[in-house]
C-alpha cells in the first residue's frame, strides 16, 4: 500500500502514543477521491484493541466549560436560568485551541478537515438548493434550526466575552460546530468526574468528546467490495478504546457504524449522508388544538415536539412508522377532536390521569370518527408539503431524496393505520353493517372491542411500512 500521506497526519498517530494512547495494528490511509481512513497494518483477531485513547487526551464539551469563554458563558446561564449546549461548548474549545499560536493538540488541529471539505454538510448547503432538496421534510426546519442555534450561540459568546468577538470569527465558529456535528462522539459524564454534572448544560449526563485519530474511522458501509474490518467504541477506565468485532487482515479498513438507527434526516444533519434503509423516518404532523384541551395534550407531547401558541398546533415528531407512532398520533387527535361531551367524561372519570393515559382509547365512536377524519386529514395535508419528487443532480440531492422516500413512507403507512381504523370502528357508526344474516350467535362490536381489535392490529405488526 503506498503512503501518500502528509507527515503531518502520522505526527498524529506519534502523539497519541506519546500522551499514553495506543495505536496497535492500525494506521491512517489514503483510500483514493481525497479521502482518507484507518487500515489495519496486519492481521487481527476478533477483540483486538486497535486504538486507546486517554480522555486526558480527548477535546470536548468539558474542555470547553473550562475555557474562559465556556466559564463566562456558564456564569451567565446558571445566573439566567438557562442552558449551554454542550455541542456549542466542544466548539468552543476548537475554536480558543486553533487560536492559540501553540495549541498542545496542534497534531489533532492539523488533521480535522478544513471548511471546503464539509461543505457537504446541510449546514452549509446553499438555501435555495437545501429548500428544493428537502421540501416538504423535517429535515428542513432542522438545518434551519442548526444555523439559528450556532448564530445564537455565537452571539451568546461575545455578550459574555468581549474578547470573543476578536479571537473567532462567526465563519471559523462555523467550522468548529459542523466538526463537532460530524466526528463526535458521547460519553458518561460519570467518567469526567461530579463537575459537569454540576454545570449548567443541556444534557448534563453526557459528553460530547473529540477523540484524536479516533475521529477517522469511516462508517461502515454495507454494500462494499472492499475488505472492512467492523470494530466498536467503549469508554472506560479512562480511556476511550476500540476494538475488531470480528477477524479482520491486513489492509482491511477499521470502520464502525454511524448510524445506529438513526433516521435519515439525523444522519444527513451530521455526517451530511445517510443509508438508503433504515428503521426508521421522522415525519411531522400539525394537530390543531382548541385552548380549552391544550392542558390535556401536555403528556403526550415528546422531548421533540413543539407547541406554537399562536398557531394553536403541536407539532409531534412521530419518529418510526411502527404501530406505537401510530398510536400516539391517534392519541392526539383524539384529544384534539373531543367535543364538550368527551371533555365532560374525560375530566370526570379520569380526574388526575396523565393525557397519555387519558387518550390511549377512545371514549365514544363519535370521537374516534371526528379523530379518524382529522388523522387522516392531517396525513393527506403532509404528504402534500412534498410536492413533486426533485431530480437527483449531485450526491447531496441524492441522500434528500433517500430522506423524503423515507419520511413519505412512514406517511404511508400512518394512512393506511387511520383507513384500516375507520374501516373497523364502522360497524358501530353504523349497527347494520354489522349484521351477519349467516350467524345469528354473533355478539355485536363495542368500542372496547374495536379498542383492543385496533391496538391489536397495531402490536402484531413492529413496522406495517415495510409492508407498503
Amino acid at each position: 500500500m503506498q503512503d501518500t500521506l502528509p507527515a503531518m497526519e502520522h505526527a498524529l498517530e506519534r502523539w497519541v502514543q506519546r500522551r499514553g494512547g495506543v495505536v496497535d495494528g492500525v494506521t491512517i490511509a489514503s483510500l483514493g477521491d481525497g479521502e482518507r481512513g484507518l487500515v489495519l497494518a496486519r492481521d487481527v483477531a476478533a477483540h483486538t484493541t486497535l486504538l486507546s485513547v486517554p480522555l486526558a487526551s480527548c477535546g470536548g464539551s468539558v474542555r470547553g466549560a473550562a475555557t474562559p469563554a465556556g466559564r463566562a458563558w456558564l456564569a451567565a446561564c446558571a445566573a439566567s436560568g438557562a442552558t449551554a449546549s454542550p455541542v456549542a461548548l466542544a466548539a468552543v474549545w476548537l475554536c480558543e485551541e486553533r487560536a492559540e499560536g501553540a495549541s498542545a493538540f496542534a497534531p489533532f488541529l492539523a488533521s480535522l478537515p478544513g471548511r471546503a471539505a464539509l461543505g457537504h454538510l446541510p449546514l452549509f448547503w446553499d438555501n435555495g438548493a437545501l429548500r428544493t432538496a428537502l421540501r416538504g421534510s423535517p429535515c428542513l426546519g432542522h438545518v434551519d434550526a442548526q444555523r439559528r442555534s450556532a448564530a445564537r450561540w455565537y452571539a451568546d459568546l461575545a455578550r459574555c466575552d468581549g474578547g470573543w468577538a476578536a479571537r473567532v470569527s462567526p465563519k471559523t465558529f462555523a467550522w468548529a460546530v459542523a466538526c463537532v456535528l460530524s466526528r463526535t462522539f458521547r460519553a458518561p459524564a460519570s467518567a469526567f468526574g461530579a463537575a459537569y454534572g454540576a454545570l449548567a448544560v443541556d444534557e448534563p449526563e453526557s459528553v460530547v468528546l473529540l477523540v484524536p485519530l479516533v475521529d477517522m474511522l469511516n462508517h461502515a458501509a454495507p454494500a462494499t467490495d472492499a475488505p472492512a474490518a467492523p470494530c466498536a467504541w467503549a469508554v472506560a477506565g479512562g480511556a476511550f478504546s476500540v476494538a475488531t468485532t470480528t477477524p479482520a487482515t491486513r489492509g482491511a479498513e477499521a470502520t464502525i457504524e454511524y448510524f445506529s438507527g438513526r433516521a435519515p434526516a439525523h444522519a444527513l444533519l451530521s455526517y451530511g449522508f445517510c443509508g438508503e434503509t433504515s428503521a426508521s423516518a421522522e415525519v411531522r404532523l400539525r394537530v390543531p388544538f382548541p385552548r380549552d384541551r391544550r392542558g390535556l395534550v401536555a403528556g403526550l407531547e415528546r422531548r421533540d415536539a413543539h407547541r406554537s401558541k399562536r398557531r394553536r398546533v403541536v407539532r409531534c415528531g412521530l419518529g418510526v412508522g411502527d404501530g406505537a407512532a401510530a398510536a400516539t398520533a391517534l392519541s392526539l387527535f383524539r384529544v384534539a377532536s373531543a367535543d364538550a361531551a368527551d371533555l365532560t367524561r374525560w375530566r370526570r372519570r379520569d380526574a388526575g390521569a396523565d393525557a397519555a393515559t387519558l387518550a390511549r382509547t377512545p371514549r365514544s365512536a363519535a370521537n374516534e370518527a371526528r379523530a379518524l377524519e382529522a388523522f387522516l386529514g392531517a396525513v393527506v395535508a403532509a404528504r402534500g408539503r412534498y410536492g413533486p419528487r426533485p431530480e437527483a443532480q449531485d450526491a447531496r440531492a441524492a441522500f434528500a431524496r433517500v430522506v423524503r422516500a423515507g419520511e413519505l413512507k412512514v406517511l404511508d403507512h400512518l394512512e393506511l393505520v387511520a383507513r384500516l381504523a375507520a374501516s373497523m370502528l364502522e360497524p358501530l357508526l353504523d349497527p347494520a353493517t354489522a349484521r351477519d344474516d349467516d350467524d345469528d350467535d354473533d355478539e355485536p362490536l363495542t368500542l372496547d372491542a374495536y379498542a383492543a381489535l385496533l391496538e391489536n392490529q397495531l402490536a402484531c405488526d413492529e413496522n406495517l411500512a415495510d409492508n407498503i
